[in-house]
């Protein structure tokens, strides 16, 4: 990624899918331009996100990757890349590729989630709940499933979210390996919106530090 501070058009980085892509995404402090289409952030509604390698015997190996935006008004904007290595060769560019789907996903975690986030976290706050990759949220519980049993946690009981191996899991207060709930793919709509919003939550809800 080429990452850029105060650029001259204001961009705050910029994520290629290729080797020297003419058209790669271009993030800015409101909005994000893919393929020459703009969106500003507060006008998206859903992000979904998805990467996958799969190596067969050690000599071949394939890898997939993709953001995909969609807007409120029903618009879709994607970027994707990936390819293949054979018994070594295209190793490096299937790495590079690798790379640059990092970047992006780190770019948009930084925006369009956030963005996204806040509102949620907006209604939660005012009362309301919401419902994100079968997860459901309130200001001071979260119900979902563990294996297939449906229970409700509340947040004080929650450690936080995170985002390992394409999923997203909810953990509990004294270890990240103690997960609270299954699993979610980050490639259903919304799904890494869980991270902020729920770590948010955490944080509000946690106990005041004791005055010295």
């Amino acid at each position: 990624m080429e990452q850029v501070t105060n650029g001259a058009n204001g961009e705050i980085c910029v994520c290629p899918r290729k080797k020297n892509d003419k058209s790669p995404a271009v993030f800015y402090a409101d909005r994000v331009t893919i393929d020459g289409k703009t969106v500003m952030y507060s006008d998206v509604a859903k992000i979904s996100i998805y990467g996958v390698s799969t190596t067969n015997d050690v000599v071949f190996e394939t890898y997939s990757a993709y953001v995909k935006l969609t807007t409120k008004d029903g618009k879709k904007m994607k970027w994707k890349t990936g390819g293949s290595s054979f018994a070594g060769f295209g190793g490096k560019k299937l790495k590079q590729k690798k790379e640059y789907f990092y970047n992006i996903f780190e770019a948009c975690m930084n925006t369009v989630v956030r963005s996204i986030a806040a509102e949620q976290l907006s209604v939660i706050n005012n009362g309301g709940t919401v419902t994100i990759a079968g997860i459901t949220i309130g200001a001071k519980e979260i119900t979902g499933k563990h294996v297939l049993k449906k229970k409700t946690i509340p947040i004080s009981e929650v450690g936080g979210c995170r985002v390992t191996g394409g999923n997203v899991f909810i953990y509990g207060p004294e270890r990240e390996e103690d997960i609270l709930f299954n699993g979610s793919v980050i490639s259903l709509d919304n799904a890494v919106c869980l991270v902020p919003i729920v770590n948010s939550l955490v944080a509000a809800n946690a106990p005041a530090a004791p005055q010295q």
